[in-house]
This record gives structure tokens, sequence and C-alpha cells, in this order.
């Protein structure tokens, strides 16, 4: 690992596609160019992101009833005139269903990730902060637990609670915390040691202050970076316990919904399985450059690779 790559860098296997981006802008004359490449790139993955957040959650209330059906129009291809993405076997406008199964995913996603990072961060924070006995417990059962195969527990979770909205978010929490943990264990070790936090603590400050004013300012940034990264992995995780059966039920829908049922209608309509799969595409393939982004512009190390 070079010396401008952080910990989250060798964990995602290398600095990263807008990193690679952003390095543009030290390669001799073609510095400004460079930026400018490296920016629009920022501004149009943040566009497309945030474009497909609002379509999730705001066009649903402009859009048809997705669960309407119409057997006449069954599989009716896309045309700008009448269906924008067509209709499924039942005739239902399968824009209005992307739609509302992409609000499904990102809302799951969500709350999952808001979730996941409040309590692995107050857990690895507290772990380093305690220390001995009480941190080494701690932080051996995450060890424990993220030895444990991700998918096989989620999966065994949500068959024991059955399948729903809730178990998924359940299975997603208890899968995804150790992430935040470890993170926030490790740097919070660190930052313990710092000379700054030495001076406050010397200095009389009360160890909430320490933590409020020195600690948890110094997680902002990779605990976000990370958190970006969840966001994308949370989504394709519900998709594809949505696609075995095991998400979100009918009526309701989600991506890896339209994913399983446009599967057997594949051969006559294409777009069934095409749009949607678009469509979470675009949301992982955002959020991963987005989260590239967040974590050079926010490290010093890089100060001199980000123009913003």
């Amino acid at each position: 690992m070079s010396q401008t790559e952080s910990p989250i860098d060798e964990r995602l296997g290398g600095r990263g596609f807008l990193a690679w981006a952003f390095s543009l802008s030290r390669r001799g004359p073609g510095t400004i160019a460079g930026r400018r490449r490296a920016n629009w790139l920022v501004v149009v993955t943040g566009a497309v992101l945030v474009g497909s957040v609002l379509l999730a959650f705001v066009g649903s209330h402009f859009l048809a009833d997705p669960n309407k059906q119409n057997l006449i129009e069954s599989f009716s291809p896309p045309s700008l005139h009448h269906h924008l993405f067509g209709t499924d076997d039942l005739g239902r406008d399968f824009l209005a269903r992307v739609v509302a199964g992409a609000k499904t995913t990102l809302t799951i996603a969500v709350i999952a990730d808001v979730l996941v990072l409040a309590i692995g961060v107050t857990v690895g924070t507290a772990a380093a902060l305690a220390g001995g006995v009480v941190e080494e417990v701690i932080m051996r059962f995450v060890d424990l637990v993220y030895s444990l195969p991700g998918l096989l527990m989620t999966l065994v979770i949500v068959f024991v609670l059955g399948p729903s909205a809730h178990s998924v978010v359940i299975a997603l929490v208890v899968d995804g915390w150790l992430v935040f943990a470890r993170l926030a264990h490790g740097l919070t070790k660190t930052l313990r040691r710092s000379a700054f936090v030495e001076f406050a603590r010397i200095s009389g400050a009360k160890r909430w202050r320490v933590v409020r004013s020195h600690v948890l300012p110094h997680l902002a940034s990779p605990v976000l970076t990370v958190a970006t990264l969840e966001l994308a992995r949370l989504a394709l995780a519900e998709s594809t316990l949505s696609f075995l059966g095991l998400g979100v039920q009918p009526p309701a829908v989600s991506l890896g919904m339209l994913l399983e049922a446009g599967e057997n209608n594949m051969a006559v309509a294409w777009w069934l399985v095409t749009l949607p799969g678009l469509y979470l595409v675009l949301i992982i393939l955002s959020a991963n450059v987005l989260a590239s982004w967040v974590r050079i512009a926010s490290d010093p190390l890089q100060a001199g690779v980000v123009d913003v």
C-alpha cells in the first residue's frame, strides 16, 4: 500500500476508478483538462444518483398505479407515445413498477445503512475508548461474527423471520454493522494516542467532550465514504433477497422482484429484465464513484489532486 492510500483503499482493492480520473490532474501539461474531466465525472455521477433517487421517491406520485392490470396491453413494447417502459405480462405500466420497485429497494437500503452506521460507529468507538477487557470482548465478538459468510447469515435470518421488508432490514443490519464497528474502532484507537487528544485530556476535558470535539469529526470522512459504498451494497443485497423470493412480498414490488418476474418472459419481453437491471446498475455505479470522490476530496494526502 502506497503512502497516499488509506486502509479503505486497501479494503476496496486499490484507489478506485475516480481516483484514477483525478490522477489525470497531475499529468504534465494536461493538468487543467484532467481536473475538468474528473469534476465533470463527479457532476454527472451525482446527477445520475440524485435523479434516480428523486424519480423513485417523487416520480411515483405522478405515474400510474403500478398494480393496475390491463390484459389487452400485455407485453406492449416500450413506446414514446403510450407506455415509456412498456408493460408486463398483466398489462401493468412497467415504468410505474420500476419506479415503485426502486423506491422500495432504496428505502430499505437507506434505513439499513443509517442503522448499521449508527450501531457500528457507536460500538467500535465505545470499545476503543473503553480499552482493556471490555474492548477485547467486544472486538473478538465482532471478529467472530465477521468471519461468518455474510450472504449465508442473511439468508438464514430472513428464512427464520419470514420473507418481508422488516426481515430484510434486520438481516442487512445484523450483517452490515460489523464493517463500521471495525473501522471506527481502528480509527478511534489511532486518534486516542494522538497529541491533540492527549492535550485535551491533560487540559481537563471530559471524555464525552473529547469524543465529540476531537474523535467524531475525524471519523466523519471515512465513515461517510464507507456508508456511501454500503448503500450500493445494501441495495444489491436487498435485490438479491427479493430475486430469491425472500424479500418484500406482493403486492409490494422491488427491483429484485421485477428481475425475477421478468426472467421467465425475457425471450418475448427483453425490457422486463433490462430496464430494472439498468436502474440498479446506475445506482450502484453512481454510489461507488461518489464514494471514491468523497474519500479523495476529504483526504489531506490527496489535497493536491482534487480541485473543488
